[in-house]
């Protein structure tokens, strides 16, 4: 009975020990990935030679909501952004009177979204969720 009860409690105070540290350690790796910097890269290119291009400046809770107009820019245009936290949606738009635009939205390195339209009054649009 002893030997019973000597055991349970190893196996006791090893969960505990195994839970504790997951907790301590499998958190920090979230907070890493979840609030640690982020580069955010909009570009827009066409066959035109200017553009109209709105574009999201990025998160909430941190007076940067709402969007960004960029008007009569010359192509290709690119826009980087280094924040830190959690990213909500990402977009980017592109306007332009005739031709070919094409947006792309990157988040550190890694491609999320590109697409091409051609036209009349030709728009683009680019949205992708942010890590």
């Amino acid at each position: 009975m002893r030997r019973v009860r000597f055991w349970l409690l190893v196996v006791f105070i090893l969960g505990i020990t195994g839970v504790a540290a997951a907790l301590l350690f499998g958190s920090a790796t979230v907070d890493n990935d979840t609030h640690g910097a982020h580069t955010v890269v909009y570009s827009a290119t066409g066959t035109a030679s200017v553009a109209d291009i709105d574009y999201n400046p990025l998160r909430a809770g941190n007076g940067q909501d709402g969007r960004v107009r960029v008007t009569n820019t010359s192509l290709p245009w690119r826009k980087t952004i280094t924040t830190s936290g959690p990213l909500n949606i990402l977009n980017v738009s592109v306007r332009t009177g005739a031709g070919t635009v094409t947006c792309k939205i990157t988040e550190d390195g890694k491609l999320l979204t590109t697409n091409s339209v051609s036209g009349a009054s030709a728009m683009a649009e680019c949205s992708a969720p942010g890590s």
